[in-house]
């Protein structure tokens, strides 16, 4: 797989062949990218259920001061493997997403939510976690990725930008 853009461009990155890995299609990531610069300056990125790890590379690739989290050990072995043939710079958690959210300090521009898309809850437990523990800088902007079908409880958001890519839907919240 590909990197879209920035200093990593055109960079192959190792994926794993996993059914619970879905790597974020290269259309999808250059239209997050490219909104993001529309509508704002960000400097930190937080990729949660990181899979590939592709949006995290993307993203370190752009500039982003960037924090993967990723809770099978399996996959978070192709990230580290990426992480050294990149040679970049990425904060990785091998842990779970929501045990994440619950122990950082940390606060973030950017938090890009992609879970096992049949997991409803764990996006609306993840929204409400970064709600309650203020991650969300106060400009920042929170990504869903889902399949277009899925509804998620997103009340305690804004929806700032939503855009369909076949089945799937990437949704921008802000608070």
């Amino acid at each position: 797989m590909n990197i879209t853009g920035g200093k990593y461009n055109s960079r192959i990155i190792k994926t794993p062949d996993f059914a619970n890995v879905k790597p974020t299609l290269s259309k999808i990531r250059q239209a997050v990218f490219n909104s993001l610069s529309s509508i704002g300056e960000f400097s930190s990125f937080l990729d949660l259920f990181s899979g590939s790890g592709i949006m995290s590379f993307e993203a370190n690739s752009r500039g982003f001061e960037t924090t993967t989290v990723e809770k099978d050990k399996k996959t978070a072995d192709f990230i580290k493997q990426n992480i050294k043939l990149l040679n970049c710079s990425i904060d990785f958690y091998n842990t779970d997403a929501l045990k994440f959210l619950n122990s950082t300090d940390k606060r973030f521009d950017v938090i890009y939510i992609d879970p096992p898309y049949e997991n409803i809850e764990l996006y609306e437990k993840s929204l409400k976690l970064i709600k309650e523990k203020d991650i969300l800088s106060e400009n920042g902007v929170i990504i869903l990725e889902k399949i277009s079908s899925t509804k998620i409880n997103t009340d305690d958001y804004k929806i700032l930008k939503e855009k369909q890519y076949s089945d799937k839907t990437i949704i921008f919240l802000i608070r």
